[in-house]
């Protein structure tokens, strides 16, 4: 998870206390997500966190290739971790290719997707990073045109959120540079706290 509030050893620090893949209690939405993705296209999950997206895609029996970044080093230590079958013990880890899964650091302020005539054929994703970004419209621009776009964004404040989206239709202002196919209300543990979840393509004549 990249962000301008935050440097990496705060957001190190909080990853330590996150919870593993089969506690967290947005699970649903990582498992929702992973159906959405077809089972062999190329994923780049921007603000990877430790491994939740990649672990749900294992799960739904995902065969691409996956890669994962994240401003976090301890983050991405703890998903190739996972994925090294050293903290996480599931069944569905069980005789599966873990080099279809790399994690690396990256700076998300700093990123330059890689283009080419089948950049459009990857799926591009960003769950609970947008909002602790000054520059998050920034990020968006930078999605290659013609390529799916699914993000999350949540409704409510907390320690390090730079925005909120009072409304699901805050996000089409704010990101004009994507076609909203379609959106999704995800409940959290708070009472009217919710996580907007949109499944989108970005546009090539807003590139």
């Amino acid at each position: 998870m990249s962000t301008e509030i935050h440097d990496a050893a705060w957001y190190d620090a909080a990853y330590l206390e996150y919870p593993p893949y089969e506690e967290t209690p947005m699970k649903h939405m990582y498992q929702q997500v992973a159906k959405m993705i077809t089972r062999t296209a190329p994923v780049v999950d921007l603000g990877c966190g430790n491994g939740y997206l990649a672990s749900a895609l294992k799960e739904n029996n995902y065969v691409g290739e996956y890669v994962g970044l994240d401003y976090s080093p301890v983050a991405v230590e703890l998903a190739t971790a996972c994925f090294q079958n050293r903290q996480l013990s599931l069944p569905y880890f069980e005789n599966f290719n873990e080099n279809r899964y790399q994690f690396y650091t990256e700076d998300l302020r700093n990123w330059e997707p890689e283009v080419s005539g089948d950049t459009h054929k990857t799926i591009f994703t960003c769950f609970e990073v947008l909002e602790h970004l000054d520059s998050d419209t920034d990020l968006v621009a930078l999605v290659p045109a013609r390529s799916r776009f699914i993000f999350s964004v949540p409704n409510y404040w907390s320690r390090s959120h730079v925005r909120t989206f009072d409304s699901v239709g805050t996000a089409f202002s704010r990101y004009p540079q994507l076609r909203f196919n379609a959106w999704f209300i995800l409940p959290t543990k708070q009472p009217e706290a919710a996580i907007y979840l949109y499944d989108t393509i970005r546009r090539a004549d807003k590139w």
